[in-house]
């Protein structure tokens, strides 16, 4: 309610000197009157008695009394008390609107390239008017033994291992919309967002950090009518798209006690070592060089991958990273009778469970992801993993330019066939069980819609009519 409503009106300066001229006149002889000018006289004693008009007086609310406020209300009152400035829902849905309307608009123009240059191929070839001019025929001669030679240069060149331009086209295409969505950082599926939470951030501005993964008017709602505007814990956060607003709350409003610590499925180990840092367990880079030295230690090709999720107690980084690494071994004992009848080492395992959880959560959806990216090795295809030029690059959230995926890396999987040179995160155990016993399905693309529900499909083509029939 607006404190305007209930101000006082600030006395005249007219009604002010003439009060003190009716106190100086109270108690003395009365003024007699001049002959001649009675209605000069009537109009003197009128201002000598009239009084001001009174007012009664309101206390203003107490914005920190919120009890009796509305939901709205409340928030409000909470990001005007931090300086922060108020977006109606009605815009925040709109601004969502469009970004979703933007990203999609990119893919479908995307296809209807591929179309346009897939009808250009099929153009038959231009019909030349015959001249009588002897030297015509030998310039299409020689151009015909050109082209001959240049395929057989580029069928050499493909055999000695290096892709072609035809075949990067091939690939370009293929990965657009392939096994991963990952390349736009909204499109639904497992999505993370690490956050930097500093000392002094108010609840609103924390919100406002949230949003590339969970809507910031709802995550607000639940701290302020869960009271915990004052418990946010300054530290390194990693937020997915499988919390809730709950989850995240307590995540980030949660004391840390007795150097217990929560490794979320799709933690990098940098993630791991910035976490530690901010939350004072160690000093930065600590966590990296106990990593290192248990590569060298156990003669492992790389780390990243090999450590399990879940939550851990610690007394310094060397035992957590030890214990990480003892329970993905653990486990791997614990099904060794399956991972002796597939056709994976250990340490393909690791990094396909790793990619399985860059790409969901849900544990259903798991085992038809691995049987797409199996099918996938098998087929000799690439695997189109975007996920993978994401962690290469340090870079989860921003919209990478095409030519990130164009460059030839060793973690571009929509250039480079067959899996990277290490895993791309923490995997859960889910994920890891996934690769061993992957859904029986011979699937070669998947997609999810808005609502994160999967779909599969065989052919490109049919792929590409599930996208333009769910987008």
């Amino acid at each position: 309610m607006s404190e305007n409503k209930f101000k006082v009106p600030a006395k005249s300066k007219a009604s002010s000197s003439d009060a003190a001229s009716a106190k100086k006149t109270k108690g003395t002889a009365p003024v007699k009157k001049r002959e001649g000018n009675t209605a000069q006289s009537k109009l003197e004693k009128a201002k000598v008695t009239r009084k001001p008009a009174s007012f009664p007086q309101r206390s203003l609310p107490d914005v920190q009394d919120m009890g009796n406020m509305t939901r709205e209300e409340r928030i409000n009152a909470v990001l005007k008390r931090e300086g922060v400035k108020v977006r109606s829902t009605k815009q925040q849905k709109e601004n969502t609107e469009k970004k979703a309307a933007d990203r999609y608009s990119g893919m479908k123009k995307a296809i209807a390239g591929s179309r346009a240059e897939e009808s250009r191929k099929r153009k038959p070839e231009p019909v030349y008017e015959k001249k009588d001019n002897s030297g015509l025929y030998i310039r299409i001669a020689a151009a015909a033994l050109a082209v001959i030679f240049l395929l057989i240069v580029l069928v050499l060149i493909r055999r000695a291992g290096s892709s072609s331009d035809a075949s990067s086209t091939a690939v370009s295409s293929d990965a657009m919309t392939s096994a991963a969505h990952v390349e736009d950082s909204a499109e639904p599926g497992f999505y993370s967002h690490t956050v930097e939470i500093t000392k002094g951030m108010g609840a609103g501005e924390v919100s406002r950090l949230l949003e590339p993964v969970l809507d910031s008017d709802e995550f607000l709602s639940y701290l302020v009518d869960s009271g915990l505007t004052t418990s946010i814990q300054p530290g390194i956060y990693i937020i997915d798209s499988s919390m809730t607003a709950e989850e995240a709350a307590h995540l980030i409003t949660s004391r840390v006690e007795n150097n217990s610590v929560t490794i979320y499925a799709g933690y990098t180990l940098e993630d791991i070592d910035r976490m530690l840092w901010s939350r004072g367990f160690a000093g930065r880079g600590a966590f990296l060089s106990a990593c290192d030295e248990l590569a060298s230690e156990y003669g492992m090709s790389f780390v990243e991958g090999y450590l399990m999720s879940g939550v851990y107690e610690f007394t310094d980084v060397h035992s957590l990273a030890y214990s990480m690494l003892s329970s993905t071994l653990d486990w791997f004992r614990s099904h060794s009778q399956e991972l002796a009848s597939s056709s994976l080492s250990m340490d393909d395992a690791v990094r396909i469970a790793s990619m399985v959880n860059r790409e969901t959560q849900d544990e259903e959806q798991m085992p038809v992801i691995a049987a797409v990216i199996l099918n996938r090795i098998e087929e000799d295809m690439p695997l189109g993993i975007d996920a993978t030029t994401r962690y290469e690059l340090d870079d989860w959230t921003g919209d990478l330019p095409q030519s990130a995926y164009e460059k030839i890396t060793p973690y571009n999987t929509r250039r480079q066939k067959g899996l990277p040179p290490s895993g791309i995160g923490c995997p859960s155990p889910a994920s890891l069980e996934s690769v061993l016993e992957p859904a029986d399905t011979g699937a070669l693309y998947y997609l999810h819609d808005k609502q994160g529900r999967l779909y599969t499909s065989s052919t490109y083509e049919e792929h590409l009519k599930t996208y333009e029939r769910l987008y």
